[in-house]
């Protein structure tokens, strides 16, 4: 199973930090990172600097302005790359994390395990504003 990890972010540099973070430390590694970006091109230079310190892929997103946009960007990407490589798409999973939410260490391996044949996999997520972190739950 390979998992693609896809962070979007717009001009939060800060929170986008800790989002990144959260990804790298991991303890099931993500097979890639795609950091998409559609922030203004000051805090693009400092996004891309800490993404490519860790080899993450970092993307201008080059679709409508928001959040969709650069989803498409990250998957178009993704797409692209099959022309070079071939890549599984019956064995490749793609994680999505906004800027402003964070993963706990353990959340890639709770989504791995939780897969068992099934096509996808919904979790709660830790929702971060200036007020502090706030565990988020998916309802049934």
């Amino acid at each position: 199973m390979k998992i693609i990890g896809i962070i979007t972010t717009k001009n939060r540099f800060e929170y986008f930090e800790r989002a990144f973070i959260s990804a790298i430390t991991q303890k099931r590694k993500l097979d890639e990172i795609i950091v998409v970006s559609d922030s203004e091109q000051s805090l693009k230079e400092r996004e891309k600097r800490l993404t490519e310190s860790s080899s993450a892929i970092f993307l201008k997103d080059k679709y409508t302005h928001n959040y969709a946009g650069s989803l498409n960007t990250a998957i178009h990407y993704i797409l692209q790359k099959n022309l070079f490589e071939l890549v599984d798409y019956e064995q490749t999973y793609l994680a999505f994390l906004d800027d402003d939410d964070l993963w706990d260490e353990e959340y890639i391996l709770s989504c791995e395990k939780a897969m068992n044949g099934e096509d996808f996999a919904v979790s709660g997520i830790i929702y971060c504003n200036e007020q502090g972190e706030k565990e988020l739950s998916i309802p049934q």
